[in-house]
């Protein structure tokens, strides 16, 4: 199936036969591309959308971070220094214990963003944990 695309012909497939386009994993990169077509070929969103395999809900509804992210954040760093053989899961069920409502997702995504790393007994790396 081809979509006039401002004069140019796109190939399109549907997304039950399969993809043409290239699978942009992320929402937030799929916003940007849409938002790119849409300013670079001046075409509607719909259509953008509909090309790139995005859902316009998703287009539109603007992305949100908790308000407590920044709070949370410092709070994991701060038990990992203080406990530096704990990882993430123990992390967390200390982070309950203290009265903190979140999962181990979120933590282990904090974790990994922060640059955490567990110091194991022995290690050579002892030095870089923390």
């Amino acid at each position: 199936m081809w979509i006039s695309f401002k004069g140019l012909f796109v190939p399109f497939m549907l997304p039950d036969r399969g993809r043409t386009i290239p699978l942009l994993l992320s929402a937030a990169r799929r916003r940007a591309a849409v938002l790119h077509v849409t300013a670079e070929l001046d075409v509607s969103q719909r259509l953008a959308c509909r090309v790139l395999d995005q859902h316009r809900s998703t287009q539109r509804k603007a992305p949100r971070r908790p308000d407590d992210e920044a709070a949370l954040t410092q709070a994991i760093i701060d038990l990992a220094t203080q406990y530096g053989r704990y990882g993430y899961r123990r992390i967390t069920a200390l982070l309950h214990a203290e009265g903190w409502c979140c999962n181990h997702k979120r933590v282990e995504r904090i974790w990994r963003a922060e640059g955490l790393k567990r110091c194991l007994p022995g290690s050579r790396n002892a030095g870089a944990c923390g």
